[in-house]
């Protein structure tokens, strides 16, 4: 019981404090929240003119009359076509009831992802309560769920895929994986290692479900739409006001930080970092293909790495980097790591809790008055974690060949 005592305060502490946080930020719902989009592209669906969901002109005023609160702030709509299927259910609730709805989706999905992770790992019940405590602190948590993004259901359907791997589900990974078609760039470098792992039925799976939800999408916004989508996203090389793509966490967030007016240039080097990321990325699945544990790896290297030369994700979804979290603290791990370089990098992600990245976001990177700081630490320590991790797998592959000895 003794040993219970200080994991409950924690978690008091963080779930109070994420609340609080929360309740005070709700009645400025119109200053920051991304549901509008969401909820103007399904109502927009529904109404048969699907395919101006992608024309920023068309898509603003519809998002104006649906919520005036807005004050003339646009929300540009990213969701790409092929995802659609997920976003469609929420048009068919009304205001208000649907604000409600979908943040408690957003609350059911980080509670369930915390569940699964939990049951998948085998975590004992002070492991849960670290868990549940070190969420409720993340500042991806609290700005995932402020804001109303997609985070904590990509999360979900990274847990869902965790957790059936574990339990030899290979039709519950892959409905997780479909989930996180919602944002494809993330998703990608998990799909690469798979392939260089040779996960075919996984794969297959995946693409049969995925395949699903894609013709659904597609059908409902049409081929104008996709052309639309098609043209946004080749227009946001250039522009990046809407995506405040320099906020980004990743090689080309931080280098529109330090070359503002080459984005052509940030585009073409970060495209290369990412594809020799997802090279490397294939070839440690490939070395692991074998590995009893090879899904633990895809874990440490494809997320890490994979977002860092993502060409575009935000802070909010760090969130996915738990399940990273639950495998290195694993104790055969930690035993393989330098007790310097343990202490450095959990002392580095302080930067990623309450109320640091707070500080950090709003402070230094987004401040009220100036252009804020040039190094973005959260793409620094992120990138390190990436290199650091995939290094440690490729040199410790033995690790990953056992069944794993269980969270201690």
């Amino acid at each position: 019981m003794n040993k219970m005592i200080m994991p409950i305060i924690y978690v008091v502490f963080a779930v109070g404090m994420l609340v609080v946080l929360l309740a005070l930020s709700f009645p400025a719902f119109g200053a920051f929240s991304d549901f509008p989009e969401y909820y103007s592209a399904a109502k927009m669906i529904l109404s048969g003119t699907g395919a101006q969901i992608y024309d920023l002109k068309t898509f603003s005023v519809v998002e104006q009359n649906f919520f005036p609160e807005l004050n003339g702030r646009i929300v540009g709509f990213f969701v790409p076509p092929f995802a659609m299927a997920w976003i469609i259910p929420i048009g068919l609730i009304p205001l208000p009831a649907a604000i409600y709805v979908w943040k408690l989706i957003l609350i059911s999905a980080l509670v369930a992802s915390v569940v699964l992770l939990s049951k998948a790992f085998s975590l004992t019940r002070v492991g849960v309560l670290y868990l549940v405590a070190v969420t409720a602190l993340s500042g991806a948590t609290y700005e995932a769920l402020r804001i109303d993004q997609l985070a904590t259901v990509l999360l979900f359907g990274l847990s869902l895929y965790v957790y059936g791997v574990k339990r030899d589900n290979q039709w519950l990974s892959a409905f997780g994986l479909a989930l996180m078609f919602l944002k494809p760039q993330e998703l990608l470098p998990l799909i690469v290692f798979l392939l260089g792992a040779g996960k075919w039925k996984l794969v297959l799976r995946f693409a049969a479900i995925a395949s699903l939800v894609a013709v659904v999408g597609c059908a409902a916004v049409g081929v104008d739409g996709i052309r639309n989508y098609s043209s946004l996203m080749a227009s946001t090389v250039n522009d990046t006001r809407f995506l405040v793509s320099d906020l980004s966490p990743s090689l080309r967030g931080q280098m529109l930080r330090i070359f503002p007016d080459a984005a052509g240039m940030t585009a073409a080097v970060s495209a290369g970092f990412l594809v020799v990321s997802l090279a490397v990325i294939t070839l440690i699945g490939r070395l692991l293909s074998k590995a009893a544990q090879w899904m633990e790896a895809s874990l440490l290297v494809a997320l890490p790495l994979g977002l860092a030369s993502c060409l575009y994700f935000f802070s909010y979804d760090l969130v996915l980097l738990l399940p990273t979290i639950i495998v290195v603290l694993r104790a055969d791990i930690q035993k393989q790591i330098p007790a310097p370089f343990m202490l450095a990098g959990m002392l580095g992600a302080l930067i990623y809790l309450m109320p640091m990245s707070i500080l950090v976001h709003y402070s230094y990177l987004q401040p009220e008055a100036g252009p804020g700081g040039v190094i973005n630490p959260n793409f620094v320590l992120l990138l390190l974690y990436g290199l650091g991790l995939t290094f440690f797998v490729a040199r410790q592959r033995d690790l990953f060949t056992t069944e794993e000895s269980g969270l201690r």
